[in-house]
């Protein structure tokens, strides 16, 4: 493979799964950015985008494969010539997740902060700007409002803050220009068929499946509304990419890719669950 690539990490899009799996293919070629963005990485990824920390981009630029929680425009330190491929979760889903994950991901600043204040759900969905800042966790801001269309904007918004440029706009726009494929989590099967033919393996390739939270209540009408709206960008995004690759994914040959995607994954999974029971 001569074309590089960069897998934008989209926060509880089902990336570690696609991460485990570019590190067993690509080995010494693939580089996950928060081993060499470690402070940035726990503070505000955008700090990534800071031209000064050549040394940094300096190894990411050994490998053919990078991928990370970062925005968009790593290309440009990374491999200018680099094209992206990223997922997309449904909005609600994702805060759901996101919210049952930070529960159980123990010693995470988040995490922290739900069990000092036992914050339920329907209060963190709802955090403004004033109280994130409070709470010093700046990643909460791409979290809860909009945060798939910031990230592939590029643009550092807080929440509730008025908007200085169209950021839906620019987020398809570099999507028309530097993405091969934009995936669907809830259509998993089907866009990690697509990411195997797009780095040109076998599409008789299988995943194990990574940091699936699970537990939690169904989301309440009136606040699922709530996070719908705040989230608008992102419902907009998320829809036009859904209806897309349910299209495609109607041919004969992604349906047979699939249903051994489908079947492999499923066995793979059973077999690491039985191997850490008998551990």
């Amino acid at each position: 493979m001569t074309q590089k690539y960069i897998f934008l990490h989209q926060v509880k899009t089902g990336g570690k799964t696609i991460e485990k799996f570019l590190m067993r293919k690509f080995g010494n070629q693939y580089c996950k950015t928060t081993n060499v963005f470690v402070d940035e990485s726990l503070g505000n990824i955008f700090d990534i985008l800071d031209a000064s920390k050549k040394e940094k981009f300096a190894q990411l630029t050994q490998a053919d494969v990078i991928s990370g929680h970062y925005p968009f425009g790593i290309h440009e330190f990374y491999a200018p010539e680099a094209r992206y491929f990223t997922l997309l979760r449904h909005p609600v889903l994702r805060l759901r997740s996101y919210y049952n994950y930070s529960l159980v991901n123990y010693g995470s600043a988040v995490q922290q902060f739900l069990e000092k204040e036992q914050l339920p759900f329907e209060e963190f969905a709802m955090l403004d700007a004033r109280a994130i800042d409070h709470i010093g966790i700046h990643e909460l801001h791409y979290v809860l409002e909009n945060g798939q269309t910031k990230i592939l904007a590029g643009v550092d918004q807080r929440v509730g803050q008025e908007p200085m440029q169209d950021i839906y706009a620019l987020s398809l726009k570099n999507i028309e220009a530097k993405f091969d494929f934009v995936g669907i989590t809830e259509l998993f099967d089907y866009s990690f068929y697509r990411i195997v033919r797009l780095l040109d393996l076998s599409p008789l390739n299988t995943y194990i499946t990574q940091n699936r939270s699970t537990g939690g209540k169904s989301v309440d009408p009136k606040l699922y509304e709530k996070v719908m709206q705040r989230n608008e960008l992102d419902c907009k995004l998320y829809d036009a990419h859904f209806d897309k690759l349910t299209r495609e994914s109607a041919s004969l040959s992604s349906r047979l890719g699939v249903k051994y995607i489908e079947g492999s994954s499923w066995l793979a999974d059973r077999y690491v669950a039985a191997r850490l029971r008998f551990k």
